[in-house]
């Protein structure tokens, strides 16, 4: 991506709902007062703040207190050379497995956890990801490594914004893993990049399996040497519908 490029406001505004806490605060002019009371995280498996802290940061617009003052919404905007880091999901938010769970165990975990994919992990190294509709069905002694797609392409923690949608058009993926040394410190998807307000077209096309409608399974297509493309329904937040099988709920 041109560099005369990177320091540019993205279109749109990302928008963090955060909690009133205390309730009977922030009346008219007292804005101050109604975002000390509102908690938040910036980021999945953020810091839990207090929203008053918003106000101090260069992305921040303005916020949005909903009808009955029990939610706030925090509006913010970013620029291609934002750290990636501020934005994506960190490792701690996301669920892990080991690659040698039985894969229905694996598939009870990501329901009762309420995700659609499970990073695989060995001993803090990534590798690979692998969503609901691969695990659903998945035949009795079979594990996670069998069926997971291995993620080769990844981003270091001082990789921007401009990087992330660069890589991701290149490869033709959707979802990034963040490293440093090695170790796993989040992870960016297509639809974190969207919603912070990056063309969808820098993006490029990212071919999938997956019909979006649960009428197949979700198979992550292999774009070169052991990439990953996550659909673009998982990669934009939707849920990506697991196969039933026959007779299922």
């Amino acid at each position: 991506m041109a560099d005369d490029r990177c320091d540019m406001l993205l279109e749109g505004l990302r928008e963090v709902r955060g909690v009133v806490v205390r309730r009977g605060v922030g009346g008219p002019g007292r804005s101050r007062e109604l975002l000390g009371a509102t908690r938040l995280r910036c980021q999945p498996g953020g810091r839990l703040h207090d929203a008053v802290e918003c106000i101090a940061c260069p992305r921040f617009v303005n916020f949005r207190p909903d009808r009955n003052r029990r939610n706030v919404t925090i509006r913010c905007q970013w620029r291609l050379d934002d750290a990636v880091a501020d934005l994506m999901t960190l490792a701690n938010a996301l669920v892990a497995v080991p690659p040698d769970m039985p894969i229905a165990e694996a598939d009870g975990l990501a329901r009762d956890r309420g995700v659609e994919h499970l990073v695989v992990l060995r001993d803090g190294e990534l590798l690979g990801i692998v969503c609901r509709c691969q695990l659903a069905g998945g035949a009795a002694g079979r594990v996670v490594g069998e069926c997971m797609a291995r993620q080769a392409w990844s981003l270091p923690v001082r990789a921007t914004l401009a990087d992330a949608a660069a890589v991701m058009r290149e490869r033709g993926v959707g979802w990034l893993a963040v490293v440093d040394d090695g170790v796993l410190l989040g992870v960016v998807t297509r639809g974190d990049l969207v919603r912070a307000g990056v063309d969808p077209a820098l993006l490029g096309e990212l071919s999938c399996a997956c019909p979006g409608d649960g009428s197949a399974p979700c198979a992550p297509a292999r774009l070169g040497e052991g990439a990953v493309g996550i659909c673009l329904d998982c990669a934009g937040g939707a849920a990506c519908q697991p196969q039933r099988a026959a007779g299922g709920e």
